[in-house]
C-alpha cells in the first residue's frame, strides 16, 4: 500500500476495498478508483453485468416521478455514480482500489490507534481477519511519522469493530432489488458465487469496544 499525506488530504493507492468502509465514519473520501487489473474474472463479469443493472433500475425508477420531485431527479441523473456504488457490493474485501479523503490530524491519529487496537485485541483467528490486520498494519507503517502523535493527547472514544463472524450465507440486498424477487435471488445467487473473496455485501456481526483509554496501551 503507497500512502501519501500532507495534514489534510490522504491518498491511498493499491488499498483493499474494505478501506473505504472503514475509513467513511473518519474521513471525507473525495473520490475512489477502482483498479481493474485486480479484479478476478467472476468477480468483474458479476461487477460489470450489476452496474447495467443498476443503471437501468435508478433511471427507470425514478423518470416517471422526477418531474415533481427533486431527489427522483437527482436520482436519474445520478444514475451512473449510484449503479457504481450499489454494484460494489459485488466486489471482494481486499480488491484493490485508490482512495483520496480529506481528514484532520487528529482523526488519521484516532484510525491508527484504532487499527492498533482491533490488531492487537482481537482474537478472532480466520482468513479473512488476518488479511484485514495485516492490511491495517501495512496502514500503520506507511502514514508519514511527522503526522502520528501520542496516544493519550485523544483520550477515550468508541470503536466499532468487525467481531469476525461472518454471516456467509446472509448477503445485504439494496432497496432498489427488493421490489424484485427474481433480481433480489440472482442477486444473492451472485454473491454466493464469490463467497470465497468475502464480498462487501457479506452481512457481518459488529461489536463495540467503548471507553477505550489509548493511553493505557
Amino acid at each position: 500500500m503507497e500512502i501519501s499525506y500532507d495534514g489534510k488530504y490522504l491518498i491511498l493507492k493499491n488499498a483493499p476495498v474494505i478501506f473505504a468502509i472503514l475509513l467513511r465514519n473518519s474521513a471525507n473520501c473525495l473520490v475512489s478508483k477502482l483498479s481493474t487489473e485486480s479484479l478476478g474474472s467472476n468477480e468483474k463479469l458479476l461487477f460489470n453485468e450489476w452496474k447495467r443493472i443498476f443503471t437501468f433500475r435508478f433511471k427507470n425508477e425514478n423518470i416517471e416521478a422526477m418531474r415533481e420531485d427533486e431527489s427522483a431527479r437527482l436520482n436519474y441523473e445520478n444514475a451512473g455514480k449510484l449503479a457504481c456504488e450499489s454494484a460494489a457490493y459485488m466486489l471482494g474485501s481486499f480488491t484493490l482500489m485508490t482512495i483520496s479523503c480529506e481528514i484532520s490530524v487528529e482523526q488519521l491519529n484516532r484510525v491508527v490507534y484504532s487499527f492498533e487496537k482491533f490488531i492487537f485485541r482481537s482474537s478472532d483467528e480466520n482468513c479473512f481477519m488476518d488479511e484485514l490486520k495485516l492490511y491495517m498494519a501495512d496502514f500503520i507503517e506507511s502514514i508519514p511519522p511527522a503526522y502520528i502523535f501520542r496516544s493519550d493527547l485523544f483520550g477515550e472514544f468508541s470503536l466499532p469493530v468487525l467481531c469476525g463472524e461472518l454471516l456467509s450465507r446472509e448477503f445485504y440486498v439494496p432497496p432498489v432489488l427488493q421490489d424484485s424477487l427474481d433480481l433480489s435471488s440472482k442477486w444473492r445467487y451472485g454473491m454466493a458465487q464469490i463467497k470465497a473473496i468475502y464480498p462487501i455485501g457479506t452481512r457481518v456481526k459488529f461489536d463495540v469496544l467503548s471507553g477505550i483509554n489509548l493511553q493505557q496501551q
